[in-house]
C-alpha cells in the first residue's frame, strides 16, 4: 500500500491574506483581531499558518470582518 503525501488545501493562504488586509486597512494588530474573534492571539497565528485545522466558524467570522472592512472603505 502506497503512502499518500498530505498537502494543504488550495485555499490555505486566504485567511492569511485576509488578516494582512485587515491589518493594513484598519491598523489592527493580531491582538485586536483576536479580541474581535473572541480567541487568543495564538489562535490567530495558527489561523494564518494552518487554517484547515481551525474552526470553520472562525474562518467565516474572519471573512465577515474582512468584508466589513472593505465596505467601510468603499463607503468613504
Amino acid at each position: 500500500m502506497a503512502r499518500q503525501v498530505l498537502r494543504p488545501p488550495d485555499w490555505w493562504y486566504w485567511p492569511k491574506d485576509w488578516i494582512n488586509e485587515i491589518k493594513a486597512r484598519k491598523g489592527w494588530t493580531d491582538k485586536d483581531i483576536a479580541n474581535y474573534l473572541g480567541v487568543s492571539v495564538r489562535t490567530v497565528i495558527y489561523l494564518k499558518k494552518e487554517p484547515w485545522n481551525r474552526s470553520g466558524e472562525l474562518i467565516l467570522k474572519l471573512l465577515d470582518l474582512r468584508n466589513k472592512t472593505m465596505q467601510e472603505e468603499i463607503c468613504l
